[in-house]
């Protein structure tokens, strides 16, 4: 069921703006990493009408302090977590409600006021409990979900996408072909909405599974995606050394030599980043001098 069905019967006013999705990280700091962006974005669920009709104009205290709590999952993949968290709260909220609900009525129908009045307090509490055991697995499910999903919503934007775009684009750059840019911002942006609003959608619907699985539903063809990256950086990589080797001959390879032992010393010692940054300035160097 896709948000438009699942909302048919909420009130106008009661929708869900769907542009929240996308300022998860607008109010990121280093205490609860984006669970402010969590909390604003899973708000119209904690509204959503209870089991009776009536609508939460607010949100109740507990809701709020279960869910302005640390959260760090990928953005793009967060989504997923706002839609499966806010559509269990509703759940346990109404399935807890109507068995509160049950007890009192049948409590009080066979004892005197005073009786019916213990009743419905104990029914209060008892619903108290079971509510206070629901909500402590739904913020283990929670927790595992945005760590599964932060390791291959990572891996697929910082590993295959953001350098399979790069790399297209300053190969057709180095071509002469500016048009690259554009491809570099329609094909990152492609993925991103695809992934924020689909993940959306798909924890609606109460299907995806693990972290893995998601992305397979996802972005079936992120195989292929890792073999065309392979393939582009294997061509950028023969241009640059061709180009490189033609302007500098064996400077050029007593340069290249230098660099590989560099980072293969301190390959263990040098983040991702800084290699790269090492690999910049080592071709700064050769151009310059």
């Amino acid at each position: 069921m896709r948000w438009d069905e699942n909302m048919k019967n909420r009130s106008k006013e009661d929708t869900f703006p769907i542009w929240r999705l996308f300022f998860i990280e607008a109010s990121r700091n280093s205490k609860l990493i984006d669970g402010i962006g969590f909390f604003h974005a899973v708000m119209p669920f904690l509204k959503a009408k209870k089991n009776g009709g009536n609508l939460r104009g607010v949100v109740d205290g507990e809701a709020a302090v279960r869910n302005l709590d640390y959260f760090n999952c990928n953005p793009m993949l967060a989504p997923f977590v706002i839609a499966r968290i806010g559509t269990l709260e509703n759940d346990i909220a109404g399935r807890i409600g109507r068995r509160t609900d049950k007890r009192s009525a049948s409590e009080s129908s066979s004892k005197s006021p005073d009786s019916a009045n213990r009743s419905g307090e104990g029914g209060a509490i008892e619903g108290a409990q079971l509510g206070s055991d629901y909500f402590a697995k739904l913020a283990r499910y929670k927790n595992s979900l945005s760590s599964s999903l932060t390791s291959v919503g990572d891996y697929f934007f910082e590993i295959v996408l953001v350098p399979l775009s790069m790399t297209l684009g300053t190969i057709l750059a180095l071509k002469g072909l500016y048009v690259g840019v554009v491809i570099f911002l329609a094909l990152y942006n492609f993925y991103h909405f695809r992934l924020r609003i689909g993940s959306f959608n798909l924890g609606l619907e109460g299907s995806g599974g693990s972290g893995r699985n998601v992305l397979q539903r996802l972005v079936p063809e992120h195989r292929f995606l890792e073999g065309l990256l392979a393939f582009t950086v294997g061509v950028f990589s023969a241009i640059v050394f061709v180009r490189g080797y033609n302007a500098g001959r064996g400077r050029f390879v007593i340069v290249g030599l230098i660099t590989v032992a560099l980072v293969l010393l301190l390959r263990k010692k040098l983040s991702f980043t800084f290699t790269i940054i090492l690999l910049f300035l080592a071709l700064s160097t050769y151009l310059v001098v």
